[in-house]
């Protein structure tokens, strides 16, 4: 999945979804919208920080501002760099991690294995996110942060805003599940024993793993459930057809109805799991809405300050 931002803006105080949508003051680092600043040069012929009062005129613009994210991710420990990308792991994937452990004790599944299939997991989705990563790049954009947390992973992309290059940025990640989904299958089947009645080895058993786990990322990622892929591959189709703004409010209503669906169905069946993840997309999907309601208040007139 990719993530743009998670800032607020200091002049509207609304989440800020999209890097190339924010910028960060040369001096105090305060984060605002693009568009804010925009607005408020356009009525005062000069736009400020809201923190230090700084000048921002000619510091930030739709076009020309790259603003550089955060060399640390707050609550995330950096584990390497690879390929000019700072990969960092949330600390609650620990947590995560042992809460598994704990309801898999009644398997028989030793300590080992279930490591090295919960890091081979992530691995998955590690090689996902860089397909968000690598197409960013290759359209233009800059991308140079992944963040791995219980919930998957995120690749923080600041992509150009056109409609194909959100397309293309955001179907890299699932293309890559889709070209390792027949590798891992073919592996799995050629790692199977002869005879039927014959117990799998624990080789075949991890391919199995992996290959089944490579599979539901595919799926989940594709339900077009914005901020899911599925979902963003929506906006970004929408966004050529109805335009930006509208395409995101659109997108984002089907991302809010899609995610209360899925959470009642997930509580129906006592999926606690998938319920959280379904919360968390509902969310993510009512901040997209909340800012398209912005982009379309700045097009007439500069929004007001927070009280």
């Amino acid at each position: 999945m990719t993530q743009l931002a998670g800032n607020h803006c200091g002049i509207c105080g609304q989440s800020i979804l999209g890097v190339r949508d924010g910028a960060f003051c040369p001096t105090c680092e305060s984060p605002v919208h693009v568009a804010c600043v925009s607005s408020l040069q356009g009525a005062s012929a000069e736009g400020r920080c809201p923190q230090c009062g700084t000048p921002l005129q000619n510091q930030v613009s739709p076009k020309g501002m790259q603003p550089e994210p955060p060399a640390t991710s707050p609550g995330s420990i950096r584990l390497f760099r690879v390929l000019k990308t700072d990969v960092f792991i949330h600390w609650s994937w620990f947590v995560a991690a042992l809460i598994f452990y704990q309801t898999q004790q009644g398997a028989e599944t030793s300590f080992v294995w279930f490591a090295i299939d919960y890091l081979a997991c992530f691995g998955i989705v590690l090689l996902h996110e860089f397909g968000h990563v690598l197409m960013c790049r290759r359209v233009g954009g800059t991308a140079n942060r992944v963040v791995l947390w219980p919930l998957g992973g995120m690749a923080f992309v600041d992509y150009p805003p056109r409609p194909g290059a959100a397309f293309w940025t955001t179907a890299a990640g699932p293309a890559v599940n889709v070209v390792l989904a027949p590798i891992l299958f073919l592996l799995y089947n050629v790692t199977a024993p002869m005879e039927v009645a014959a117990r799998p080895s624990d080789l075949n058993q991890f391919l199995f793993v992996i290959a089944g786990y490579n599979l539901a990322i595919l799926i989940f990622n594709l339900l077009p459930i914005y901020p899911l892929d599925g979902g963003q591959i929506l906006y970004s189709v929408l966004w050529k057809i109805l335009g930006r703004v509208r395409g995101l409010a659109v997108a984002s209503t089907i991302g809010i109805i899609g995610g209360v669906c899925l959470g009642m169905v997930a509580i129906l069946l006592g999926e606690v799991w998938f319920a959280v993840i379904a919360g968390f997309l509902a969310m993510s999907a009512f901040q997209g809405f909340r800012y398209s309601r912005l982009l379309k208040q700045t097009e007439g007139e500069p929004p007001t300050r927070p009280e």
